[in-house]
């Protein structure tokens, strides 16, 4: 029997596809151009939650089983944080200056 392969997605709103179609999201996207380039069918596993940090993302990566086996199990992996830092600083700074 073969294993299955695996496509994960870690990440904050861009990762969730906030904003636009679901078949235009980078994940939807990056996903079927990972299908048409490897020789095995993938399975997509979303983690994306929307208004993640980096300091979120990180405490998920290290308390959550069930996503560090998923990390284990993926051939392909893709992470995007940061978004949501920024704009706190930016938020922290007009007001502190």
């Amino acid at each position: 029997m073969e294993k299955n392969h695996y496509y994960l997605a870690i990440g904050d709103s861009l990762t969730v596809g906030y904003g636009v179609h679901p078949d235009l999201s980078f994940v939807s996207r990056y996903y079927q151009l990972a299908q048409q380039h490897v020789a095995h069918p993938l399975m997509l596993e979303n983690r994306g939650i929307i208004g993640e940090t980096i300091g979120d993302i990180l405490k998920r990566l290290k308390q959550d089983a069930s996503l560090q086996e998923l990390v284990k199990q993926s051939q392909i992996i893709t992470l995007t944080a940061g978004g949501n830092d920024l704009i706190l600083a930016g938020k922290q700074y007009a007001l502190d200056k």
